[in-house]
């Protein structure tokens, strides 16, 4: 059995690009024009991520204080998905 490591090609829609051609292949996005605000909702995630820190290092930490925990992910990533959701009315068509 030969163990030696080989090259695998996959057949694929890009067939017609060399490793040459690879840094002009990808695309860049643009940079924001302006910095993006941070939501109240990722700013209290954290906040209340920082406080069940402190409180945890801090004291012995009961249980309810885990809830500090779980409302501080949730809101920081309730804030991260809701930032890049579009305004207004979506249709149903």
């Amino acid at each position: 059995m030969d163990l030696s490591a080989q090259e695998v090609h996959f057949p694929g829609p890009h067939d017609h690009c060399t490793s040459r051609d690879a840094p002009f292949a990808i695309r860049r996005l643009p940079l924001p024009s302006a910095p993006v605000a941070m939501s109240p909702a990722t700013a209290l995630g954290l906040a209340l991520l920082v406080l069940w820190g402190a409180v945890t290092l801090g004291t012995e930490a009961p249980g309810l204080v885990h809830l500090l925990l779980t409302a501080g992910v949730f809101l920081v990533v309730y804030g991260m998905v809701t930032r890049g959701t579009p305004g207004g009315p979506r249709s149903g068509r």
